[in-house]
């Protein structure tokens, strides 16, 4: 019980943050599917997957991740992955 009175001050200390994550999440979906009823749902699938670079990215420039590298050679493969499917 007194977890949540605790949470629920936090969302309503950071609900205009809150509130514009929901917007985008929205759009993205919105975007997404809009992406899939006009064209193959690989190509949606594999160009969304692009995105982990700048996710990657993001994390060690804004966030100083560690261990940069790994992830980005993950990321990279990926890349690959959506370059293999598109021309292949």
């Amino acid at each position: 019980m007194f977890r949540r009175n605790r949470k629920t001050a936090q969302i309503r200390a950071n609900w205009r943050a809150l509130l514009t994550i929901g917007l985008f999440g929205g759009l993205t979906a919105l975007c997404q599917m809009t992406a899939i009823s006009l064209t193959l749902v690989a190509y949606v699938i594999s160009i969304k997957r692009t995105s982990a670079i700048g996710g990657v990215l993001f994390g060690y420039l804004i966030f100083k991740e560690k261990g940069i590298r790994a992830r980005l050679v993950g990321a990279i493969v990926m890349v690959f992955g959506v370059l293999f499917i598109t021309l292949f």
